[in-house]
């Protein structure tokens, strides 16, 4: 399946006025009425499904915040109320960035809400209060909290691996793997964080045939029994997809995505010989802190990295050799031929690289 085999279901404008007068009548029965309202969720993103409610929400200058459920009609409406200032203050803060770590997943929902809603009363304001929320900027806040939330994840599954507590070790793993998931899903045009949309939205965004979307597939069903040999395996290749995950955010719109997207970094080729290929361990990644770069062998620092040595991590594939690596290093990243000798040298005598035997640009620095 690709792309275009999911396809939005636009709203009509018969069933948006349904709706409309649906609400009306029900605002009608109170006695305070909204700054404005408007219609998010999935009818509005085109995703639904027959069982799906209408999500309205009216934002007052100052309410009891709940929800209310109106029957009748095609479908339920599901009126959210909440008030204009604390939606503003949400997006405020969200912009700003200080304190994402306290965000929580229900404030980010409301600012996707809000950035896939459609006007339904007082639409101007609606559209005012739409307009203060930078999708670029919220795009960046999503990314970042994604990452969070897989290193946390990460830290868990790693602790419960060091006490022989396999199960738990593989459920935080496979955690973190939807976390870094959910990464990618936001670097290929997603908003939205929720847990019951997100292989929809891979396959609107990546379409089924993306290899990326295969692997998470695959590594979330993955199973939860077997041996304590069978659970170890499945928490490499937890490890691996968040490898490739971080190597691919880091490589995001500095590499044709074809390109970067083969098999070999998942499923290393193993090839012995003549190739002498570069290949990476799973439980080695970078990750960027405050425009720092570490490698971390799951959850512990192994060395601080400039940037373009992270760079040129990120694109060991483990099916190209050093010529390779540094042609694509020299040409594609304009990076310096002899720095990345060096940082590939570095990597290889720290252990978190792998090769058969040296290749030619590497034997002033081996003795070979």
């Amino acid at each position: 399946m690709n792309c275009s085999s999911l396809v939005r279901a636009a709203i009509s404008a018969t069933e948006l006025a349904e709706i409309k007068e649906r609400l009306e009548a029900f605002l009608n029965n109170n006695e305070q009425r909204p700054l404005c309202s408007f219609l998010s969720g999935s009818v509005a993103e085109g995703l639904a499904t027959t069982r799906s409610d209408y999500d309205v929400y009216a934002l007052y200058e100052t309410c009891e915040e709940g929800e209310t459920l109106v029957t009748g009609g095609q479908r339920p409406i599901e009126v959210t109320r909440i008030s204009l200032a604390k939606l503003q203050n949400i997006i405020e803060v969200l912009m700003i960035g200080d304190d994402l770590p306290s965000a929580t997943s229900y404030e980010l929902l409301l600012c996707h809400r809000l950035y896939t809603g459609i006007g339904l009363t007082h639409s101007h304001i609606f559209d005012q209060l739409k307009k203060t929320l930078d999708v670029d900027v919220f795009r960046n806040r999503l990314s970042d909290f994604c990452r969070l939330n897989a290193e946390r994840s990460m830290k868990v599954s790693a602790g419960f691996a060091e006490a022989g507590d396999f199960d738990s070790a593989m459920l935080s793993a496979r955690t973190a793997a939807k976390h870094s998931f959910n990464q990618l899903l936001v670097f290929s045009g997603a908003t939205s964080l929720l847990d019951k949309w997100q292989l929809r939205y891979a396959q609107l965004f990546m379409g089924e045939t993306h290899l990326a979307f295969e692997r998470f597939v695959d590594v979330f069903a993955g199973t939860f029994s077997g041996s304590v040999n069978q659970k170890k395996v499945y928490l490499q290749s937890c490890y691996r997809f968040l490898q490739v995950m971080a190597d691919h955010a880091l490589l995001a719109n500095r590499m044709h995505e074809n390109d970067f997207w083969t098999f070999s970094r998942f499923f290393p080729t193993h090839l012995s010989g003549s190739a002498r290929l570069l290949e990476k361990p799973p439980g080695i990644r970078v990750v960027s802190h405050a425009d720092t770069f570490f490698l971390l062998q799951l959850n512990t620092p192994l060395m601080e990295l400039p940037e373009s040595a992270a760079l040129l991590w990120a694109l060991i594939d483990n099916d190209s050799c050093v010529n390779d690596v540094l042609q694509r290093a020299t040409e594609g990243l304009q990076l310096s031929e002899e720095e990345c000798t060096q940082y590939l040298q570095t990597f290889l005598s720290a252990g978190v690289i792998t090769m058969s035997r040296f290749d030619l640009p590497l034997r002033h620095l081996t003795g070979d």
